[in-house]
């Protein structure tokens, strides 16, 4: 694996429309917006064959001349997830060594389309881990939303356009759950896993074993990942204002039509209907 770090001083061509329009967020002064922009690095991986996808790579000019610095990282493997999860959370590490100010990890798959802010706004939050919206698909499920939420019964489940119609358009919640395909994680978190002498993005060999023989995976890295994160004492949260359009045999998000800007996401639970639950989940 390959990965090339970009940051302040990066001479980036930037186009001058980008620039006028950009404006600190959440009212932020000057000063408090470069300082997060300097806080965070941001970890694009790309299968060989791929290249870096324009839905993401549009942004690095603004995001060079923000002082943010980026890493695309190559996976030559071709979908060993855990290995680049993991390659990451290292080259992370070994930049925060060097850079004390970094503090968050955001990481983006590469086959996705964001906004230019989504890293800033993850990271704004100083949460442990939060999440934006990532949408996938799947013959028993359709269109479901790539998080964990509590319905009425407290069972947590994966919201599918199927049976959970109405989806908040705005507002962050504490989820069970989230993918890691658009998620800002904080240096402590990971600073904490491997102090607790693990690896955060690693499968547990049970299931690994289990996969092996039924030739299934049950839960992936990034759900290992969310129960080594809540078994360490953290929570997980979800912003339901930052989105991604994600890019499957055709591009995936939750219908915008049916996104509710009235609709708190403090204030929604997915169906009982809707596929797994966590006893699914577990087997």
């Amino acid at each position: 694996m390959q990965s090339r770090i970009t940051g302040p001083g990066a001479e980036v061509p930037i186009p001058h429309m980008q620039m006028e329009q950009l404006v600190p967020l959440s009212a932020m002064s000057d000063e408090q917006f470069r300082a997060l922009c300097e806080s965070i690095l941001v970890v694009v991986p790309y299968r060989m064959e791929e290249g870096v996808d324009p839905g993401v790579c549009q942004h690095f000019g603004i995001w060079g001349r923000l002082s943010l610095r980026y890493s695309t990282l190559r996976d030559p493997h071709g979908g060993f997830v855990e290995i680049v999860r993991g390659h990451a959370e290292r080259v992370f590490l070994d930049l925060a060594d060097q850079h004390p100010e970094i503090k968050y990890l955001v990481m983006i798959d590469n086959d996705q389309a964001i906004d230019w802010d989504a890293p800033l706004r993850l990271a704004a939050h100083d949460l442990p881990v939060v999440s934006g919206i990532v949408c996938g698909f799947s013959s028993e499920r359709g269109v479901f939303a790539c998080i964990m939420v509590e319905d009425d019964n407290g069972t947590p489940r994966y919201p599918t356009y199927r049976f959970t119609k109405r989806f908040p358009g705005r507002g962050i919640r504490e989820v069970y759950g989230c993918g890691t395909g658009l998620i800002c994680i904080r240096r402590d978190v990971i600073e904490t896993l491997v102090a607790r002498g693990e690896q955060a993005f690693m499968i547990p060999e049970h299931l690994r074993r289990e996969s092996y023989r039924t030739g299934v995976i049950k839960q992936g890295e990034d759900f290992s990942f969310c129960e080594r994160v809540r078994a360490a004492g953290f929570k997980i949260h979800a912003d339901f204002e930052v989105r991604a359009t994600h890019f499957k045999t055709i591009a995936i998000a939750w219908p915008q039509e049916l996104l509710d800007d009235t609709l708190d996401a403090n204030d929604w639970k997915p169906s009982t209907l809707d596929y797994r639950g966590l006893r699914d989940a577990a087997g």
